[in-house]
């Protein structure tokens, strides 16, 4: 038996047999174990001092014969075998010794060719056959251990697909510079994670396809300041797996450099740790596709970074977590089989900027407290065959807000379905319009559709499926159009006064139904009002309860026309207004019908309007001096009067013409008409004279 013992200055070389060497201590300059000297026995921790390099001949043998015999590697080792001839570490009796390579000194970087190693890894500060410490080549090398390789995550970047390795177990570690996990053996192999990986700003972790990376703990994970690349393929996938259920995650965390990480051909089994909370956290841009996902929960996302999903992915949602868009993106829809976004709070769109949702997405709410506030702009336009869906989970939950925040821009909903959202803060309406929207094809089946600024429901057609428009109390400062909304019958409800404001115009269409629902609630028109219906399609004003709302033409402003045709007044009549219609600016009533406590109030001069095919059985008139020439025409042909509240006055140089058939009641002794000017009662119509009485 030869003793080799190693100082930190010399070699000492005892040849006592041929049959084995053994070795201890530190080598301190270049030295070669030969083949004609093996085996080596390692009696002791041999160790390569930096700068220094030790060559292994091929066909070699090296031996441990404890378990606290280690191989340290400061300087450089070369153990460069061929195919016929191995070099061979080995335990001498049982699981003994461990190579460690730490590479401390500036120097070729240490290589592994055509090397066996075989029953190591007893030592309990490394627990497998080599430590890595720096990144180290290896290529054709054979491992037969409990546990093979135990590494930092930068230093197993050099591995070729020729090994023949089951694990490399991956300590805690900092990436401070871009690696890759390469796959060291093509038949099946994996890196096992032994604590949190993390990817410093700027740097790039590559992680080649075919590798299957397993996690061991629920605290355990990725954490990406800079860039994950993991690219698989069709035929060769690289796996995520937590060993059990919630075991492990990804974190890309928006630190630093924004960098796009990418996963293609990826899956991803029981992840989910405690930190991560599922398979994927995303707080930077990523591109996600061909991936499939079997976890608890898939992806957490802020929504900022979803427009790199596509839909060849098998995953059944995203979460977003609360958060506000400061630039445009993109919701896709990441799995053409059934996938929703799950909102677990709430979401603002910053001012300026687009949120786009793409047709077959589903977005589900899952508290009355979580919306959706659009300070900017939404778009979620489906397709007839491909709708989006916008939900609760349960009755009432969820909501979107179009809120009058920054810049006014038009939010566009094609093709929506809106189920039983209703939040909080939209007063339990499923969609609330503070700014323009674009409504078509879409369906409402919440307790309440829509609550909404009556300036901003012009854009909602009648291709819509909802049964009521929630109007709250405003002042419409700008023209605008309440359309029909829903063709299959529909209805406004006006919660509040609606405040014309002078020289603006609201226009009613054709088939709308106005409903006042306190009496309190008005129009009051300041400047024009045009509710023109048609013979086959009135327009209906009505009450919750009789002597709810009315109409009030002002006498503030500019005095527009506005025009009232083919209206139906029903059970209308608040305190302010004291009827259906109160008349105080010109407008042109005709072919209207009335069903209230009382009609029409209006001012002597503004009556002029009123054609005999209206249905009203009196206008009440109020106290006035006329300040134009004017007329009083039959406003019902079935029987019809003025009846005077008050004084009335025709000034000197001012006429008032009657039409035959009009009947003028005064309720009073003390009510009279003034006529300082001309007063000319018609009668040209034989038995339709004109008719004073009291009653």
């Amino acid at each position: 038996m030869k003793n080799l013992t190693l100082s930190t200055c010399t070699l000492l070389l005892f040849c006592q047999s041929l049959l084995a060497i053994n070795v201890s201590g530190t080598i301190s300059s270049d030295s070669t174990w030969t083949l004609a000297n093996s085996p080596y026995i390692l009696t002791g921790d041999v160790i390569v001092a930096d700068e220094t390099t030790l060559t292994i001949e091929a066909g070699v043998v090296i031996e441990f014969n404890s378990t606290l015999r280690d191989l340290i590697i400061n300087g450089s080792l070369q153990a460069i075998g061929n195919s016929t001839d191995s070099i061979i570490f080995r335990g001498q009796t049982g699981v003994q010794g461990d190579v460690l390579i730490r590479n401390e000194g500036v120097l070729e970087v240490s290589t592994f060719e055509f090397c066996v190693f075989s029953s190591m890894g007893g030592n309990l500060a490394s627990g497998s056959a080599v430590r890595l410490d720096v990144p180290t080549i290896f290529r054709n090398c054979r491992f037969n251990n409990n546990s093979d390789i135990i590494a930092d995550a930068d230093a197993i970047g050099s591995f070729d697909s020729n090994n023949r390795i089951e694990e490399i177990r991956v300590i805690t570690s900092s990436l401070d510079s871009s690696a890759t996990f390469a796959n060291a053996d093509s038949e099946g192999f994996y890196f096992e994670l032994m604590g949190d990986i993390i990817v410093a700003d700027s740097n790039v972790l590559t992680i080649d396809s075919g590798v299957e990376i397993r996690f061991v703990s629920s605290l355990h994970e990725f954490i990406i300041n800079g860039k994950i690349i993991a690219n698989g393929t069709a035929t060769d996938s690289i796996n995520f797996v937590g060993e059990s259920p919630n075991y492990g995650g990804i974190r890309l965390v928006a630190s630093g450099i924004v960098d796009t990480s990418v996963f293609a051909y990826c899956n991803f089994l029981n992840l989910g740790s405690l930190n991560v909370k599922s398979a994927i956290q995303v707080s930077q841009p990523f591109l996600l596709t061909n991936s499939t996902f079997n976890n608890t929960t898939d992806i957490i996302s802020d929504g900022d970074y979803l427009s790199g999903i596509d839909q060849s992915n098998r995953l059944e949602k995203i979460n977003i977590v609360i958060n506000s868009l400061s630039t445009s993106t993109v919701w896709p829809q990441a799995d053409d089989t059934g996938f929703k976004y799950v909102l677990e709070g709430d979401l603002v769109i910053e001012d300026s900027t687009t949120l786009t949702i793409e047709p077959g997405v589903t977005i589900e709410f899952t508290s009355s407290l979580h919306e959706f506030f659009v300070n900017g702009q939404m778009i979620a336009d489906g397709t007839i065959t491909d709708s989006i869906i916008l939900k609760g989970n349960l009755n009432l939950n969820g909501a979107i807000i179009l809120s009058n925040v920054g810049e006014v821009d038009t939010s566009i909903f094609r093709y929506c379905v809106f189920d039983r959202l209703g939040s909080l803060t939209s007063s339990q309406a499923a969609l609330q319009v503070n700014n323009p929207v674009i409504l078509t094809n879409c369906q409402f089946n919440s307790d309440r559709n829509i609550l909404a600024d009556a300036d901003f429901v012009w854009g909602i057609n009648n291709t819509n499926r909802l049964d009521v428009i929630d109007l709250v109390a405003n002042t419409l400062d700008s023209t605008t159009v309440w359309p029909v909304a829903d063709d299959t019958g529909f209805k406004y409800n006006s919660l509040g006064d609606q405040t014309i404001m002078d020289s603006k115009k609201l226009t009613i269409n054709a088939g709308c139904e106005v409903n006042f629902n306190s009496t309190l609630h008005e129009f009051f028109v300041n400047g024009r009002l045009i509710a023109e219906g048609t013979s086959t399609d009135s327009i209906k004003f009505s009450a919750n309860l009789s002597g709810s709302g009315g109409i009030y033409l002002t006498s503030t402003g500019d005095l527009d026309t506005s025009i009232i045709k083919y209206c139906s007044f029903k059970n209308i009549g608040s305190s302010t207004v004291l009827a259906a219609l109160r008349v105080e600016h010109p407008a042109l009533v005709a072919n209207n019908s009335f069903s209230n406590a009382r009609d029409v109030i209006a001012s002597a001069d503004f009556v002029w309007g009123f054609q005999e095919n209206n249905r009203l059985k009196e206008i009440e008139l109020l106290p006035n001096s006329l300040t134009t020439t004017c007329h009083w025409p039959v406003a019902d042909d079935t029987g019809f009067v003025y009846r005077m509240q008050g004084d009335l006055i025709v000034p000197a140089g001012e006429i008032l013409t009657i039409e035959e058939g009009v009947e003028v009641v005064q309720n009073s002794t003390l009510i009279e008409l003034f006529i300082n000017g001309q007063m000319i009662m018609m009668d040209n119509v034989p038995g339709k004279e004109v008719r004073f009485y009291r009653e």
